[in-house]
């Protein structure tokens, strides 16, 4: 199952890759969908890098998946990818390819494409007639959040109102 989200930033392409690559592990500050992410030290093939190169996110599905980088291109500066495998999914998915593809158009704008692979199991594959549409608006909903973040450097409302629901639980 394959499901594409494409989208502008108004921001310059080091602005979104640090977001999105540097600070891999940070999903969580802005992603209403990862109500808590954090760092899997020593994880991958790209540990030489300067920042984390696998996440454990809880997600409102009620798993805590596991997200490695398996693509690392720093391309030629109008041009650059990252792509992670997902895990621990609900059981009638195997595990999910992203790879995010961003663009440079100009100094200060970024076309942002998303692309999820999702590999069903086999006994699974009849509910991707459900799942296609939840996962597309997971990617809707992953574009406006990375967008309001970047551009306006604070979390989107929604996101804003999880993280302070969040901090009264873990206070209580």
């Amino acid at each position: 199952m394959r499901i594409s989200k494409t989208f502008t930033i108004n921001a310059p392409i080091d602005k979104v890759w640090h977001e999105l690559a540097d600070k891999f592990e940070g999903v969580a500050a802005w992603s209403r969908l990862v109500p808590e992410s954090k760092a899997i030290p020593g994880s991958s093939d790209f540990d030489e890098l300067d920042h984390a190169t696998g996440r454990v996110c809880k997600t409102p599905l009620g798993s805590d998946t596991t997200e490695q980088i398996n693509h690392y291109d720093l391309g030629d500066g109008k041009q650059r990818q990252i792509g992670w495998r997902v895990t621990n999914l609900p059981r009638v998915m195997e595990y999910a390819d992203n790879l995010a593809t961003l663009t440079a158009k100009g100094t200060a704008m970024t076309v942002c494409s998303f692309d999820m692979d999702v590999k069903m199991r086999t006994w699974g594959i009849p509910a991707i007639v459900f799942f296609k549409p939840y996962m597309s608006r997971m990617l809707g909903t992953i574009a406006t959040d990375l967008t309001h973040y970047i551009e306006t450097g604070a979390p989107s409302p929604a996101k804003a109102k999880q993280l302070q629901k969040h901090q009264a639980a873990a206070g209580a």
